[in-house]
């Protein structure tokens, strides 16, 4: 419960082949900032690094990603790809995106993609047709939405997480 918050993992790839995947979630959920990103530095050749980096913020909040890649001179063939994806979950809450790429190395390959989107009122009433309550609904879509991160963890974890993003926006009207 802090009002603000900042969460930066690191990875410093120093060694040839050297390999670093950094997955987070970010939940803003009402008058809070939530700063989250990843450092990753590239210094010998080979190296390759992935940051899936997803954001919820409901009731007010926002979340903000802030990432930097580094590609030294001499890390030639070195890969790095950053995924930025942020759902909005009402007109009160925002989402901001600010990727910093330093790329000294020609023979290297950077890709930065970022998306931003809202709830779709389409998507509800299309579940809510079908049999699904609003909370219902809303929880499916942040779930699925979640769901590529969460593929990724032990079984064990993927429960856990999934029971404290539903306790997060239970006090809310239900799910999220």
């Amino acid at each position: 419960g802090s009002k603000i918050s900042y969460v930066y993992p690191s990875a410093i790839l120093k060694g040839r082949n050297a390999r670093v995947s950094i997955a987070n979630i970010t939940v803003a959920k009402g008058p809070v900032w939530k700063d989250g990103g990843a450092k990753v530095y590239h210094l010998a050749p080979n190296t390759q690094s992935e940051i899936i980096s997803k954001s919820i913020s409901s009731n007010g909040g926002v979340s903000v990603y802030r990432g930097l890649i580094k590609v030294a001179r001499g890390a030639k063939n070195s890969t790095a790809s950053v995924k930025c994806d942020s759902l909005i979950m009402d007109k009160e809450s925002k989402a901001f995106t600010y990727p910093k790429n330093e790329v000294e190395e020609e023979e290297a390959y950077v890709v930065h993609e970022a998306t931003t989107g809202r709830i779709s009122e389409d998507i509800l009433y299309y579940l809510e047709t079908r049999g699904f309550k609003e909370q219902e609904a809303r929880r499916l879509i942040v779930l699925g939405y979640v769901g590529d991160i969460l593929g990724k963890l032990p079984f064990e974890y993927q429960m856990v997480f999934r029971k404290v993003l539903e306790l997060e926006f239970e006090e809310i009207g239900g799910y999220a």
